[in-house]
């Protein structure tokens, strides 16, 4: 039997690749020190559709690639149907860099909209 853990690490890897990009990272900054959530639609990514939202999300929060100068304060990983409106999964990870106050922000953000979050 093989293992999805590289296969699913190769899904995290892009999701934070995504927004190290300089126009990612300019939208980032550009919201006046808001904190700016970043979502990346995993659907059509390998196996990510295998791991739930609420898994993503403590992922997501307790990578390596969440680094002090990562331009966003939040990363979600998504899942969506090709024939059917809206999300089928999403996991929202917080960087452990931020302060308090933001990550308050982006708890009653997801907790409002029902997306778990880490």
């Amino acid at each position: 039997m093989g293992t999805l853990t590289s296969a699913l690490d190769a899904v995290a890897y892009a999701a934070f690749e995504a927004g190290r990009g300089a126009q990612k990272a300019a939208q980032a900054r550009s919201l006046d020190s808001a904190p700016v959530l970043l979502a990346v639609d995993g659907s059509r990514y390998g196996a990510a559709w295998m791991r739930p939202g609420r898994v993503w999300a403590g992922q997501l929060a307790a990578s390596a690639h969440f680094t002090p100068d990562y331009p966003f304060a939040a990363l979600a990983v998504l899942r969506q149907s090709l024939d059917q409106p809206g999300l089928l999964d999403i996991g929202v990870g917080l960087s452990p860099h931020l302060p308090a106050h933001d990550r308050q922000v982006l708890q009653n953000l997801c907790s409002t909209l029902g997306w778990p979050c880490a």
